[in-house]
């Protein structure tokens, strides 16, 4: 019945009464951990299954008020973490079930159980998932009160050596960074983007450990205020992150929207120059030169560090520099976002007299600037006639 199809749902939502109403009727902690395993089989079952366990009337409650009843099994709880996981991060639930956890406690139990399994790394991985999975839609206030941060980073600190808690952990911080600005403030202050460069630094072979890193530093870095402070942390780390897993879309497309959002804060720009950004950068573009996201993301980029206002300089454009840009325009010509992207770029590289000869020498530029601004003629016109003129 566990692995039945769409018709046989209703004997499914059976068998969820069923456990349901023995998990409500025993105290013996071996039978309820045979129930709450049975009820983690069901919801690794898919969508539909999961449907069936999300709109149980009483299941969430039931599942979260056990969590207070057998606080010396880290095997029950951990479990319970998983089936919790399991509903609550799939993208068709309401934000209702996940705020249902967390009025019920089940945040701050999994944060209590934190520190009581400390060196249990299967049940931490397993409560950090489940935290990832209730955060986007707990209670902010809940959140706020109940030292979330500080735990999570406590406990990623006393598991340095541990990639999986790293990683687990960092998503942790990534979705509590992306509930509001106030958060994303804290973490900093309290070590969270230093822990985080570290382990990647520590674990550059994982390419996941870089991919939740970055996204983590992306977000960290959006509030203004913080910018300077991330970009002094994060920029070398994010750059030998991608670096190392350069073909990875996931790790290139997040670490260049990372480096395009960092860039825009002149001391960034000054690290990024001295740190071969530029060379990354096109790299990355070549490698990735089917993705139109990539490669508008990378002009963005290139546009950001090309050009620093206050020290009124403009980046000398290369032979190589040129030809990206050029391919990027040719393979994704219907491509809105990459065309403007690489007109807002070629027209910085343009305020540099010096760069006028390069720009002149590439018999196919003119050409295909024309191409985009009789395409896309609406926003164009004006940044492609100014190009023209230098190019003439």
């Amino acid at each position: 019945i566990l692995h039945s199809q769409d018709s046989d749902l209703d004997q499914t939502g059976d068998l969820v009464d069923l456990v349901v109403n023995v998990m409500t009727g025993i105290d013996e902690e071996e039978f309820f951990e045979v129930a709450i395993n049975f009820l983690f089989d069901i919801s690794r079952q898919g969508y539909k299954s999961i449907l069936v366990l999300a709109e149980h009337e009483s299941l969430i409650e039931i599942v979260v008020g056990n969590m207070f009843k057998y606080p010396e099994s880290s095997s029950i709880q951990g479990t319970i973490c998983n089936v919790i996981s399991n509903i609550a991060s799939n993208s068709a639930m309401d934000n209702g079930i996940r705020a249902e956890i967390c009025s019920l406690g089940g945040v701050n139990q999994m944060l209590l159980y934190l520190e009581n399994f400390l060196d249990d790394r299967l049940f931490i991985g397993r409560a950090f998932a489940s935290l990832s999975a209730i955060m986007s839609g707990a209670d902010v206030q809940v959140l706020h009160g109940n030292g979330a941060i500080s735990c999570i980073m406590s406990v990623m600190s006393s598991h340095t050596d541990d990639v999986y808690v790293q990683i687990k952990g960092t998503a942790a911080l990534w979705y509590l960074a992306a509930r509001e600005d106030d958060f994303k403030h804290k973490i900093v202050q309290n070590g969270g983007a230093k822990l985080i460069t570290n382990s990647m630094s520590r674990f550059i072979s994982s390419e996941k450990m870089q991919e939740k890193g970055i996204i983590t530093l992306w977000s960290l870095s959006t509030p203004l205020q913080l910018r300077s402070e991330i970009g002094h942390l994060a920029v070398i780390p994010i750059l030998r992150g991608m670096q190392a897993h350069v073909t990875g879309h996931k790790v290139v497309e997040d670490g260049l929207s990372a480096l395009k959002a960092l860039s825009t804060h002149s001391s960034s720009k000054k690290i990024l120059q001295e740190n071969d950004a530029i060379d990354l950068i096109l790299d990355s573009m070549w490698i990735h030169s089917e993705s139109p996201i990539i490669q508008q993301i990378a002009l963005g980029a290139l546009s950001n560090i090309s050009v620093d206002v206050d020290a009124n300089t403009v980046t000398q454009i290369t032979e190589n520099d040129l030809s990206a840009i050029v391919t990027a325009m040719q393979l994704h010509d219907l491509d809105r976002g990459v065309q403007e992207s690489a007109l807002i770029l070629l027209k910085n590289y343009s305020f540099s007299p010096n760069n006028h000869s390069v720009l002149r020498q590439h018999r196919f530029l003119s050409s295909l600037i024309r191409s985009a601004s009789a395409r896309f003629s609406d926003t164009f016109s004006g940044r492609s006639d100014f190009l023209i003129g230098i190019l003439s």
